[in-house]
């Protein structure tokens, strides 16, 4: 076959992956309906997007017409480089794992994220918030209708606004679940289910959690209650309710700091939130935490606590209260500590601006009109009275 035979039905066939890949995903929606519309043939009447399945399959294509062939380091550079154009095209968290690690040895260094953090530079461009963010949304939603966490209310809260917008860099787990919630399967069955039955152990229970430790400031044993019943909801596992658990009372104790009902910070501060926690090896991990002085090295920090890169409980929470323990006073400083941490960036920032935010007296002007504002957002405006 000619070469440019060979391009030309690659293309064809990435044009056909494409299609199917955005006729499928506009199905994402619970069987009975979905069922209905395709007897009936019905095809959404707006833009179809692709997902990461077509952005992976121009990788593909990419490296063939250039190469002729299957070139393995440059299809690495080209997923990363790709991925980090756009990392909210429903990667699973293998996917996003794999690719940002990929991604700081080929497409961004390391040593050159470093040194960014080093000088301060931030992206001067609107920065959007993900599902960490959407989820702790629903958490405040909740909070504000019924004063305490009703898990039925916020399962349907969570399911709905992950249909708004699936594309926010949801991990493959939270994908399964919020389908299936969406679809009406009970939240319990649908958070037991995932790791052979074993639950969660993510960190994504404890990056929603700071709204909670906020409300119940004033009553610890609510908020241990109330973290353990927000993440039960999608985390069945004890690593990722314990890893909500004590994002929560973080977010408390710093709160009761700012008004004066607490006085501890650093190892008593780390202190004070473990003994709050149930046995786990996310509490001895925040216990080991203690021991590691604010002027260590991040390198060692992450060496003795982990960043996140891993996605579990335990590799992202002990960080991410280290850091609340030593630079609270000032959000920036916080975040940039955390963030030159590396590895799960976004959440390790969500869960210390979560509880930072409740002490440091200001957020910087410039990075608020960066950011997008989640009181705007549809996630905030697609409500009712009672769920």
């Amino acid at each position: 076959m000619r070469s440019e035979d060979r391009i030309k039905y690659a293309k064809r066939a990435l044009v056909g992956t494409a299609l199917g890949d955005c006729f499928g995903q506009t199905f994402f929606i619970p069987d009975e309906m979905a069922c209905q519309k395709i007897k009936n043939r019905e095809i959404l009447d707006e833009p179809w997007h692709f997902t990461d399945d077509t952005v992976m399959a121009i990788g593909i294509y990419r490296i063939l017409e250039t190469y002729g062939e299957i070139n393995q380091d440059a299809l690495a550079r080209v997923f990363a480089e790709n991925y980090a154009i756009d990392w909210h095209r429903g990667y699973g968290a293998t996917a996003h794992s794999i690719l940002r690690s990929i991604g700081e040895t080929f497409f961004i260094p390391d040593e050159m994220a470093c040194q960014k953090i080093k000088n301060r530079e931030i992206l001067d461009e609107p920065w959007h918030f993900t599902d960490d963010t959407v989820m702790a949304i629903g958490i405040y939603r909740i909070l504000e209708t019924y004063g305490e966490i009703n898990q039925d209310a916020l399962a349907r809260v969570f399911a709905e606004n992950y249909a708004i917008d699936w594309h926010r860099g949801y991990g493959a787990t939270a994908h399964s679940i919020l389908r299936s919630i969406g679809e009406g399967q009970n939240w319990q069955e649908a958070a037991s289910v995932v790791f052979d039955g074993m639950g969660s152990m993510g960190n994504g229970g404890a990056m929603r959690a700071a709204p909670i430790g906020a409300y119940f400031a004033d009553d610890l044993d609510k908020v241990l209650y109330y973290a353990k019943a927000s993440a039960e909801v999608t985390h069945a596992h004890i690593e990722g309710i314990v890893g909500a658990m004590a994002a929560a009372v973080g977010a408390a104790l710093l709160l009761n700091k700012k008004l004066g009902c607490y006085s501890g910070e650093g190892e008593a501060f780390l202190r004070d939130v473990a003994d709050k926690l149930p046995e786990s090896d996310t509490k001895y991990k925040i216990l080991s935490a203690v021991s590691i002085k604010k002027e260590s090295s991040m390198d060692f920090v992450v060496s003795a606590l982990g960043n996140g890169i891993r996605l579990t409980a335990q590799d992202t929470v002990p960080l991410c209260l280290w850091c609340a323990a030593y630079f609270y006073t000032s959000i920036e400083d916080a975040l940039w500590t955390a963030v030159s941490a590396l590895g799960d960036r976004d959440t390790i920032c969500a869960i210390v601006g979560g509880m930072v935010a409740l002490f440091a007296d200001e957020i910087p002007q410039k990075w608020f009109g960066y950011m997008e504002h989640p009181e705007n957002s549809v996630f905030m405006n697609n409500r009712q009275e009672k769920f």
